[in-house]
Order: structure tokens, then C-alpha cells, then sequence
């Protein structure tokens, strides 16, 4: 194959790229690499191509595919978690009427008040969200949002009931060593290696589901701007797919951090875990 042909698979890997079919731009990008070999290409048209950008084509797509492909199973087991915790909450009889604010908020307030902002953010699309911060005998608003000893009491047997519930679920769970730049981050469940790794993946999705919602505001603005200006009825139109290629983009900055190899181990580790 001649490098005309390397860069025919370069040029294929953007254009699925940029919409937003990773797996098959990844392997567009490996074919270039493969016909070019070693060695960067040289002389005519394929000169014009650095390597090194081909190389970082391939790993972004790799992230990309990684972030959609960890989102599937952060759906499958989060939710899940929060099922089979509400049950065992429900059976103890411990209540709370703003359970569906305090699930998530109970490892994050465990640690201590939450700034307000963070609060409204992880709980913009919750039914109940104004009722339980104007609700004193559970929460305390001001800049930050601190939990009064009744909540503090409900927000323990919470974590206690996810912890219960992961270490039942995963008896040998996988070591996943990733930074997530997100305040959900800070949140503790327990000190188990699961309730960790509990903690661990909420804060992956929460970190995407802000980069979902940046990405739909994102499209808004566009698609308004397109609307002011355009003759045609479907200029600015946009698609629930590019949405999903935008957020992968964003979605994708842990995952930057590793190899593809220890991409890959996390998609299995993952997918391996029961719900």
C-alpha cells in the first residue's frame, strides 16, 4: 500500500470521528499508522501528515469510544445500586420525603457542607429539589448545604445500605485508579474497596452527565444563532448523535490518562461487574 493509501485511512478516521463513530476512526487511524510504518512518511502528499498527529487522532478516539463504552455500564450499575439500596432503606424502615434528593447527597455530605451551587448542579433534573432545601428539619441552605443531625442520621443509613449492597454485589472488585475532576468526587460511601469503587463510578457519572448537559446547552445556542441568521427551515438543526459525539469529547478526560491497554482492562473490569 502507498502512502496515498495512509492518508485515505487518516482522512476516513476524521470523517468518522466527527461523527462521533470512535471504534471505527480508531481503527482508520491504525490502518495509516500501519501503512506508514515506523517511520514517518516522506515525500509527496503524505509528508504534509505528522505522524505524531495521526498518533493523537488514534488515542482521542480511543478515550472517546472508552467514555461511551464506560457510560453504558455506569447507567447499568449505578441505578441498579440505588434500587437494591432504597430496598433495604425501605425495609429497615428508614424514611426520609426527600429520599430522592438524599441518595446521592449522602456520601457527599457525609464529609461535610456542600456548596449550594454543586447541589442545585448534580440535582437540576430532580423532582422534590426546592422542597427539600427549604425543607429546615432535614437541610440547612445558605452558600453551602449541611445536613441537620435527622438528615445526618438518614444520610448514614443511606451509605450504609449502598455500602451493604456493593460489597454484596462485588466480593472482588477491580482496582481502578482514575482522576475525575468533579466534585462528586470528594463523596465517601465507605471505606471498602466497593463503596470506593461505588463512589468512584458516580462521580464518572455525574462528570458526564455535566458534560451531556454543557453539550445540549451548547447545541441551543447554536441552533438559536443558526435560526437568526438562516433562510433555510433546517439550518442549525441539530441531532441527539452529535450531542453524544460533544459530550465523549468531554466525557473523555479521565480516561486521556491511561493506555489504551488499561482503557480496554477497565471496559472488561466493568462490564464484569453484576448488578
Amino acid at each position: 500500500m502507498s502512502s496515498v493509501d495512509g492518508l485515505a485511512r487518516y482522512a476516513a478516521g476524521l470523517a468518522c470521528a466527527a461523527r462521533g463513530a470512535w471504534r471505527e476512526a480508531e481503527a482508520h487511524h491504525a490502518g495509516a499508522l500501519a501503512v506508514w510504518g515506523r517511520d514517518a512518511p516522506r515525500g509527496g502528499r503524505a509528508a504534509a501528515v505528522d505522524r505524531g498527529l495521526v498518533e493523537r487522532a488514534r488515542d482521542e478516539a480511543d478515550a472517546c469510544a472508552t467514555a461511551a463504552e464506560v457510560a453504558v455500564e455506569l447507567h447499568r450499575l449505578v441505578p441498579a445500586v440505588h434500587r437494591r439500596g432504597a430496598a433495604l432503606l425501605a425495609a429497615s424502615g428508614v424514611r426520609s420525603p426527600h429520599v430522592r434528593v438524599l441518595a446521592d447527597l449522602a456520601s457527599l455530605l457525609a464529609g461535610g457542607p456542600a456548596p449550594l451551587g454543586v447541589v442545585r448542579a448534580l440535582h437540576r433534573r430532580t423532582p422534590g429539589l426546592v422542597a427539600a432545601l427549604t425543607d429546615r428539619e432535614w437541610l440547612v441552605v445558605g452558600e453551602d448545604v449541611r445536613a441537620t443531625p435527622r438528615c445526618a442520621e438518614f444520610l448514614r443509613a443511606v451509605n450504609a445500605a449502598h455500602a451493604e449492597v456493593v460489597e454484596g454485589l462485588w466480593p472482588d472488585p477491580p482496582v481502578v485508579e482514575l482522576v475525575v475532576e468533579h466534585p462528586m468526587a470528594a463523596a465517601r460511601t465507605g471505606p471498602s474497596p466497593q463503596a470506593r469503587l461505588f463512589d468512584l463510578l458516580r462521580a464518572l457519572r455525574w462528570q458526564r452527565a455535566d458534560a451531556h448537559h454543557a453539550a445540549v446547552r451548547q447545541a441551543a445556542v447554536r441552533q438559536a444563532a443558526a435560526h437568526r441568521t438562516a433562510v433555510h427551515p433546517a439550518a442549525g438543526r441539530r441531532s441527539a448523535s452529535e450531542d453524544e459525539r460533544v459530550t465523549d469529547l468531554a466525557a473523555s478526560t479521565p480516561y486521556r490518562r491511561l493506555d489504551r491497554a488499561r482503557r480496554a482492562a477497565l471496559v472488561t473490569d466493568l462490564r464484569g461487574l453484576a448488578d
